[in-house]
């Protein structure tokens, strides 16, 4: 894999992470490599796409989650069992 397609994936990983200083970093590599801003755009375009779509099914998860009993009990809270949520 060339360097350009390497730094190009790295800065669509970091702006999926939200990584500010991964994405600094990086960009400031990638300009030095003489990368398009085109190109750099389109990275960041398609990291931030798969971000929202994870984050959208990470909130439809918690939202199946709420109508269902608890199987495993919540160590964090002491909660042993949540009962089934009411709409």
């Amino acid at each position: 894999m060339d360097k350009k397609t390497k730094s190009l994936i790295a800065i669509g990983a970091a702006a999926g992470a939200n990584c500010i200083p991964c994405l600094t970093g990086l960009l400031d590599r990638a300009r030095c490599q003489d990368i398009a801003e085109h190109d750099l755009r389109i990275a960041i375009s398609v990291g931030q796409s798969v971000r929202k779509g994870a984050a959208g099914k990470w909130d439809e998860e918690a939202r199946l989650q709420l109508g269902h009993i608890a199987e495993h009990p919540c160590m964090m809270s002491g909660v042993k069992e949540r009962e089934k949520v009411e709409h």
